[in-house]
Parts: C-alpha cells; sequence; structure tokens
C-alpha cells in the first residue's frame, strides 16, 4: 500500500546532520498516516545506509548541479499523494506531518508561515521560511514536471502552487510551530544552488563537504539521534516569550 506522506529529504556530505533529520522522521506522531522518508545523496565520495523503516536511499553517482533538478529525481521515487521538504539540517517536530494533512482538506498546499529560528545552540526567536515546512499535493505538482530549474526548490514549488489560488496559509500559535529552522552552530550552511551559478555553488557546496573533518569516505550507517531534546527545548523558549515574531 502506497503511503500518504513522502517526505523529500536532500543531502550531501553531512550525515551528521542527516541523522537528525531521520530522527525526525522516526518521532513522527502519525496516528494512522502512512509516511516514507526519501533520501536523495549525491555525494559520490560516501554512500549511505539506513536500515530504519519506511527510509529509503537514493544513492547516486554523480554531483547533480541544479538543487531543483535534484528535487524532480527524488519526487520521480516518491509514491505518497501528499509531500513535504524535510532538509537535512533542520529539524522536524513529532506533529509536523499529521498537522500537515489535517491543513490540507482538499487544497494544493499548506504553508505555515512562522517557524522557530535556531541558532548557536539554542532557539532564539521565530522566523518566517518560505516553502521548506510546507505540505503539499505531490501529484499535482509532478503532473506538471515539478521543480523549474535553475531556482532554489522550495520557491520553485511555491511559484508553481501559489498561482492556483487553492494555498492556505496560516501562523500557528507558538505551541503549534512544528518546524525548527537551523541558521548556525552546525557547520557550513549552503544548500549548493540558487538562480545564479548554480554549478559553482555545487561545486564549491561538494568541496566544503569534503574538507570537514567530519567527513567519512565510502559506506557510512545512519544511526537516528538528536542532539538535543528539541520538544524541550521548544517548551522551554515559549515560557521565555520567545514565540513571537522578529521584526
Amino acid at each position: 500500500m502506497n503511503p500518504d506522506v513522502s517526505c523529500i529529504c536532500l543531502t550531501h556530505g553531512r550525515p551528521w546532520l542527516l541523522a537528525e533529520a531521520v530522527e525526525s522522521f522516526c518521532r513522527q506522531r502519525l496516528n494512522g498516516i502512512r509516511a516514507e522518508l526519501v533520501i536523495a545523496n549525491d555525494c559520490p565520495e560516501q554512500w549511505l545506509l539506513c536500515d530504519v523503516p519506511n527510509v529509503m536511499i537514493i544513492n547516486m553517482r554523480h554531483q547533480v548541479m541544479d538543487l531543483c533538478q535534484k528535487t524532480n529525481i527524488t519526487m520521480e521515487y516518491c509514491r505518497g499523494r501528499y509531500g513535504c521538504l524535510w532538509d537535512d539540517d533542520d529539524i522536524s517536530l513529532p506533529d509536523r506531518i499529521t498537522d500537515g494533512v489535517a491543513r490540507m482538506n482538499g487544497t494544493l498546499a499548506y504553508r505555515p508561515l512562522l517557524c522557530w529560528s535556531w541558532n548557536d545552540g539554542e532557539i532564539r526567536h521565530v522566523g518566517q521560511p518560505l516553502f521548506c515546512s510546507a505540505m503539499f499535493d505531490l501529484t499535482f505538482v509532478k503532473a506538471r514536471g515539478g521543480c523549474v530549474a535553475g531556482g532554489w526548490n522550495d520557491r520553485s514549488l511555491w511559484d508553481r502552487l501559489y498561482p492556483t489560488g487553492r494555498v492556505v496559509q496560516y501562523a500557528p500559535k507558538p505551541e503549534e510551530m512544528q518546524y525548527i529552522y537551523r541558521w548556525g552552530g552546525i557547520g557550513w550552511h549552503e544548500s549548493g544552488s540558487g538562480e545564479q551559478n548554480s554549478e559553482k555553488r555545487a561545486k564549491s557546496f561538494h568541496s566544503a563537504a569534503l574538507l570537514d573533518p567530519r567527513f567519512k569516505r565510502g559506506q557510512v550507517n545512519l544511526v537516528p539521534v538528536w542532539t538535543h531534546e528539541y520538544e524541550t527545548d521548544v517548551k522551554q523558549a515559549i515560557r521565555q516569550g520567545k514565540g513571537q515574531i522578529v521584526k
């Protein structure tokens, strides 16, 4: 039986972050929803393995120089009706999938307007993500060609869906926010693609991966883990009054 939701995770040479993204998937409170995590790894020097149920890893032999193209390749392996980006350097809290599915309700996309922002080991404030924390109709996106090459994948997906008028945007309360966007304190931070110099940026990203002292060549077995108890961190941030948007 096909899953209801496909989580689309793009990664390249930083399994210490990816292990936290996989742990985020493992901790999802699905309440009967069927979900899969599809990971696309295009770092040819590193072969990833993971024995977690419902986690699929696509190990590519060559680096894909365009982030949107890499997203489209990954979506072809996805079997779910709904899709969501599952960035390898961010954290999804345990109710992200169930909340997203509940809010779709016949629309083509649900976009939370707020998320937690993490910097240097702690939640500092509330941020405004573009589309990385959203849920969308994967079958609709795939039928229309996926992302447009040459840009950021989250922005491309949003540009594909927003003109339809069938999207829901919602500013969640602090206790409802299910996404933590991480900025600093996690190593080099760059998605490797964008509107300009996509190939140059991808090569730079690859070089940074190989130079990182934590990088290991060859086969790497992913062991899911959170380095922080993020749910506890969120509760503390709420108590400290950090659940307000920073202008």
